[in-house]
């Protein structure tokens, strides 16, 4: 899988994160069932698997269970990695997606396209910085 597949995958697993826990879940459920449905068969079978990732990420929440909420960010970001590997063309959706409910915090989403990062940054001091990935 190229690697801006994968950056994407990561950037919408914890874009999915974030919003599994919050009220704003209730709003992103059905776009992101659909997209994911991919990969489960029917949205219906990607709600229910969703939902249960929710319960268990609200749990591990409450708990302070740091493993079970890096976990489920690991088995999202795969069954993102194995749906866009099924059907790139899922990337401009979950791309779309990632930049509409990406979170304004420090766990907001960053995503590769073309060789180029986006998402935010801070600036701690000036300089330059060149990145070449073999280009």
């Amino acid at each position: 899988m190229d690697a801006e597949l994968v950056a994407l995958a990561t950037s919408g697993a914890t874009t999915l994160v974030g919003l599994l826990v919050t009220d704003g879940w209730t709003q992103a459920r059905q776009r992101f069932s659909a997209l994911l449905s991919q990969t489960r068969g029917s949205q219906e079978a990607a709600e229910a698997e969703l939902d249960r990732m929710r319960e268990e990420l609200i749990r591990a929440d409450q708990s302070g269970d740091d493993a079970r909420v890096a976990d489920t960010a690991t088995e999202l970001k795969m069954w993102l990695r194995r749906a866009l590997e099924d059907n790139p063309e899922l990337s401009a959706e979950l791309l779309k997606l990632v930049h509409e409910y990406r979170t304004s915090d420090s766990t907001a989403a960053v995503v590769m396209r073309d060789n180029n990062f986006y998402g935010p940054t801070a600036v701690q001091g000036s300089g330059v910085q060149a990145n070449r990935f073999g280009v």
